[in-house]
């Protein structure tokens, strides 16, 4: 988000390499930048620059004195106080639109957000159903409404014969003639106007599951697009049935497109995942596993039950894993919920403050910082924060604070 929102600012080509700098490390890095092999919170601006001559670097805004953040030609850490209020701003209209255009919403960080939209696509398969424009395998409705078969889907394996009443679901393009116009490959994927399809390519599928992912790509790509339009944002999206699998989906093909994951392709995709690209293995749990188990991938763990991942992680994270590798995922998409403090902080271990002059220049900036955050909670949230509290330290001691009733 932070190059974009700097492109978009600056009005710099989407195909111009730009990193977001903050002093001489940078905070965030463009897909052009990326290509060319200079990546965030690891190279510095001079590393970058050996790597990449012709990247832009946008220095992130800065307080300095009492006056509002700007975007400083040369700031430097011992003068200026980094502000990220831009992005924050950027953050909650990205936010806000997602939830104008799905109710159930969660921010998972300033740029990415899970959408549940399963009750406006029922309503969008009901309404489909009852104008006659869903292509059933055949005529026969006496088993089961359409209100009854939404809510137990079929089983996502079934096939034309194996009950009446099963989706025709079509994920490439139909001619006048009836036949599916050919569908191209990328990575053993196929690419369709409803995203990537994750596996094998299936031009037809059938079943109720498949139904309903199509339907939620369709709803995805007109986010997408809403966000390009409004917003300006190019974005990404992963669809599948639990957040999880979604998740993961999400960051096969950025920057611009999106990728569609079926339950009959969850388990082959998920066979050759190495551990590390699976959320909450990467660290401490996943180095765990690898050592106890010499597992390198997802398939490598497939095979042991629970029982017998309990013999050396214990029952519950014997369970999280063998969910991990089998696609299962409960999780509900819940809103978040408003954040109860707002902080303004100033760390001076690599420039120390001297005297009382310049430690109440700090104070005067973190001040402002703050105070902008609480105007701008007002007016959007109406919350008006009713303690200050100034917490501070010294070499050698621990922390300190003291609070008081903020002015009404």
């Amino acid at each position: 988000l932070h190059a974009y929102l700097e492109q978009l600012r600056l009005g710099i080509g989407p195909d111009v390499p730009v990193a977001v700098q903050q002093w001489q490390g940078l905070v965030a890095v463009n897909y052009p930048a990326r290509a060319r092999g200079v990546k965030r919170r690891m190279d510095t601006v001079r590393e970058a620059r050996e790597k990449c001559p012709e990247i832009v670097f946008v220095h992130v805004a800065t307080f300095t004195g009492t006056e509002p953040p700007a975007y400083h030609k040369s700031p430097s850490a011992n003068t200026h106080k980094v502000s990220l209020d831009e992005y924050r701003r950027a953050s909650r209209k990205i936010m806000d639109l997602f939830k104008r255009m799905c109710p159930v919403m969660s921010k998972a960080s300033i740029d990415e957000a899970y959408l549940d939209a399963s009750d406006i696509l029922r309503q969008q398969i009901l309404d489909d159903f009852e104008r006659g424009m869903l292509e059933l395998a055949t005529n026969d409705y006496s088993s089961a409404s359409i209100d009854e078969m939404l809510s137990t889907p079929l089983p996502y394996d079934c096939g034309v014969d194996a009950t009446p009443s099963v989706p025709v679901v079509r994920w490439v393009p139909v001619s006048r003639k009836g036949k599916e116009k050919e569908t191209a490959l990328m990575n053993e994927s196929a690419s369709s106007k409803f995203g990537v399809l994750v596996g094998d390519p299936l031009p037809v599928s059938f079943g109720w599951n498949d139904l309903l992912l199509r339907y939620a790509a369709a709803f995805a790509q007109h986010v997408r697009s809403t966000l390009f339009q409004e917003l300006g944002y190019r974005s990404s999206a992963g669809i599948a049935h639990n957040r999880y699998l979604a998740k993961i989906c999400s960051a096969l093909n950025k920057p611009d497109q999106q990728t569609v994951l079926l339950l009959s392709q969850t388990e082959l995709f998920l066979k050759t995942c190495p551990l590390t690209s699976i959320p909450a293995l990467g660290g401490k749990l996943g180095a765990l596993v690898e050592n106890a188990f010499g597992a390198a991938t997802v398939g490598d763990l497939m095979d042991y039950t629970v029982d017998q991942l309990s013999l050396k992680l214990g029952p519950e994270q014997a369970r999280f894993v063998y969910n991990r590798c089998h696609g299962i995922d409960d999780s509900p998409v819940v809103d978040n919920k408003e954040p109860v403090t707002l902080t303004s902080a100033k760390n001076f271990l690599r420039y120390p403050v001297e005297n009382l002059a310049k430690l109440e220049r700090w104070i005067a900036m973190n001040s402002v910082d703050l105070w902008t955050r609480v105007i701008e909670e007002w007016e959007m949230r109406r919350r008006w924060p009713r303690s200050l509290t100034v917490s501070y330290t010294t070499r050698g001691h621990s922390l300190r604070s003291r609070t008081t009733t903020f002015p009404p």
